[in-house]
């Protein structure tokens, strides 16, 4: 049994575009738990912009499209993310845009059935053996905290002093 994706997170620029910005990640969609189950993604130091890339990426190799875009050709049965609209004021993880602004915090509705998608059609090629998992025992809370909230306390801990 292998993993079931692997990601490469980088502080180097790997990927060269067409439109002169950098790339922040690569993956294959809905490959996790099959041959081209790889990613990299960017993570520019002191940032932590590497986490939003994690979230992408990992989105993408669970069958998750940029939003707004169309189902793919090749996968009959894929839902696509058509139904949301990636201009809008506060965009989601999966915004495919240059600037998707700094709160793109959360997946959209639509990606619950992206994944649900992937694991039906997919989800046999992962062999996740959950006896060796630990029981989950803190109940999640809905409370969300802002990435901006979570980290500045960090930050300002590990500033340099004069």
């Amino acid at each position: 049994m292998g993993a079931a994706i692997v990601l490469l997170l980088t502080g180097r620029n790997c990927f060269a575009s067409s439109s002169g910005y950098p790339v922040e990640g690569e993956s294959y969609t809905g490959h996790a738990c099959r041959y081209y189950k790889f990613s990299v993604g960017r993570d520019v130091p002191g940032t932590f912009s590497g986490v939003k890339t994690l979230c992408h990426e990992l989105g993408h190799s669970l069958g998750l499209l940029h939003d707004g875009e169309s189902t793919l050709e090749e996968e009959q049965g894929h839902p696509g993310a058509k139904g949301v609209d990636p201009y809008k004021a506060n965009p989601y993880i999966m915004c495919g845009l240059r600037d998707c602004g700094a709160e793109h915090d959360r997946f959209s509705d639509c990606a619950a059935s992206q994944i649900k998608w992937f694991l039906e059609t997919y989800g046999g090629h992962c062999q996740i053996y959950t006896e060796s998992l630990p029981p989950v025992t803190t109940p999640f809370t809905e409370k969300v905290s802002r990435s901006v909230d979570f980290c500045h306390p960090v930050l300002q801990a590990h500033a340099p002093r004069d």
